[in-house]
């Protein structure tokens, strides 16, 4: 990506000198000056869009998102199905995820982590993989299904109300850094702000936990939440 980033700025930067010569070669004076100058400004600018830009990670969370209990003491899931962009020219890693689920009318949180990617309906099929570091390539995205299990240490049996309501996340990227590579980066460092969303569920009924079954949680507006730097 870097290569063809670092080809198209040096065409834009060639295409815009030349016509500076041309304005210069018909006796442009001042005004081939002034083209040239910004002839080379454009060129630094798609460089550095192209090729030097720090990863620049934003995360898409869907309307619509699953949770499961299936009566295994404290453990419960919440599968998420996330789009990553790089909106940065240069790779960035998601080395891992946290989320943070609260209870407004309980007063109570609990924390989960990035275990598994896969949809839990197709859990009992064998159909999940442990997650792994995720790597965004610049200019592009990365879709994927995220399965968020209960940490442990945490105290509180069940987060959600059996009679259901609204509740509030808090999605934390852990990224890479690329301080030891690009030693500018330790001025501005890579980082992707917490991203926050509320989801609303009915009443719990177990019966759709069995076998790898989930209830939807969906957010009031029905639309995505965008969050990132």
């Amino acid at each position: 990506m870097a290569g063809f980033g670092g080809r198209a700025a040096s065409r834009a930067g060639d295409e815009a000198l030349e016509i500076a010569r041309d304005v210069t070669e018909r006796g442009g004076g001042r005004f081939s000056t002034l083209i040239a100058v910004v002839a080379l400004l454009f060129s630094a600018f798609s460089f550095y869009e192209t090729v030097l830009r720090r990863p620049d990670i934003r995360v898409f969370v869907p309307p619509i998102i699953k949770f499961s209990h299936p009566g295994r003491g404290n453990f419960e899931v919440f599968n998420i199905p996330l789009t990553l962009s790089n909106f940065g020219a240069r790779p960035g890693t998601v080395l891992s995820m946290e989320l943070l689920v609260t209870n407004p009318k309980a007063n109570t949180a609990k924390r989960f982590y990035s275990a598994a990617t896969g949809d839990w309906n197709k859990s009992v099929k064998g159909g999940l993989a442990s997650f792994k570091p995720i790597s965004v390539a610049g200019k592009s995205s990365h879709p994927t299904d995220l399965l968020f299990y209960t940490r442990k240490g945490e105290s509180v049996d069940r987060i959600l109300d059996l009679e259901g309501g609204a509740y509030k996340f808090k999605l934390t990227l852990n990224l890479v850094s690329s301080d030891t590579i690009w030693p500018l980066d330790k001025l501005w460092p890579s980082k992707v702000a917490p991203i926050k969303f509320e989801m609303q569920i009915g009443k719990l009924d177990y019966r759709n936990f069995s076998n790898g079954g989930t209830m939807d949680l969906w957010a009031k507006d029905y639309r995505s939440t965008i969050g990132g730097q």
